[in-house]
């Protein structure tokens, strides 16, 4: 019987059906659970990956659109005006859609593109460097600019001065 046993062991495993222990099999199909597992995991975040670029490019658009209505310049003037919120907003770590929208704001003053896009340059890094919310550094920038009748030339080292009262006034 043992010798049956022996012979048909060896002819499993020369079949190559040979079985594997318990351990084994639960190994393998967790294995095998755990790439399925992680497949899923990496096509769910693409989706979501896709999907909040595509959102931001529609908000992004948007914007655009807004800021063509509010000046009523050309297509190919607003497209140029992206380009340079794009570069303006990799120069100081913030969204391109923040950077026109905050444009946008300064366009509905009476601001030029170029103007409206400086005003939004230092109201986006006053906001990120003062922790100020988006809203408080359009209202505070636009109120120190029509009070002081300061241009945008001058923005900036008002910005400046902000801020260096701003850090002495953490110090103390």
């Amino acid at each position: 019987a043992q010798d049956a046993f022996l012979s048909l062991k060896i002819r499993i495993r020369e079949a190559g059906i040979e079985t594997d222990t318990f351990g084994a099999k639960l190994i393998g199909a967790f294995k095998s659970k755990i790439k399925y597992m992680g497949f899923g995991v990496a096509v769910m975040y693409l989706r979501n990956v896709l999907g909040k670029m595509v959102a931001n490019v529609k908000e992004l658009d948007s914007e655009l659109t807004q800021m063509q209505i509010i000046t009523g310049k050309s297509e190919a003037s607003v497209r140029s005006f992206g380009n340079a919120a794009s570069r303006v907003s990799q120069q100081i770590g913030a969204s391109t859609t923040s950077v026109v929208n905050a444009a946008t704001v300064f366009a509905r003053l009476g601001y030029s593109m170029q103007e409206s896009l400086d005003l939004s340059k230092f109201t986006t890094m006053y906001s990120k460097i003062g922790a100020v919310d988006m809203q408080d550094a359009e209202d505070n920038i636009t109120a120190i600019v029509k009070a002081y009748d300061i241009g945008t030339k001058d923005l900036e080292s008002v910005m400046d001065k902000i801020v260096m009262t701003g850090k002495q006034n953490c110090r103390a």
